[in-house]
């Protein structure tokens, strides 16, 4: 599966909350109007959408459902929780 495009997705100047999105020809509207919708639902969390091990912000870049900034902090909270029985 590609990733999501990095130029498609911003951050609003007017308010860091609101993401805006780009259309091309090219690629599916419907799927990036439904990633800007739920980014911009994850950011307008409490906390905002902030990874739980390190606090750093998920990256635009990220896909919409993804909870850590980065593999390495996937890998320390799975190690925290400890082996499975």
């Amino acid at each position: 599966m590609p990733a999501p495009d990095p130029f498609g997705i911003e951050l609003s100047d007017e308010d860091p909350r609101t993401v805006l999105f780009h259309t091309w020809m090219c690629g599916n509207r419907k799927h990036r109007r439904r990633r800007a919708a739920q980014i911009n639902k994850n950011l307008r969390t409490p906390f905002g959408w902030a990874c739980p091990v390190c606090g750093e912000p998920v990256p635009l870049q990220r896909r919409a459902d993804a909870v850590y900034c980065r593999p390495s902090c996937k890998k320390k909270a799975k190690r925290l929780r400890g082996p499975v029985v």
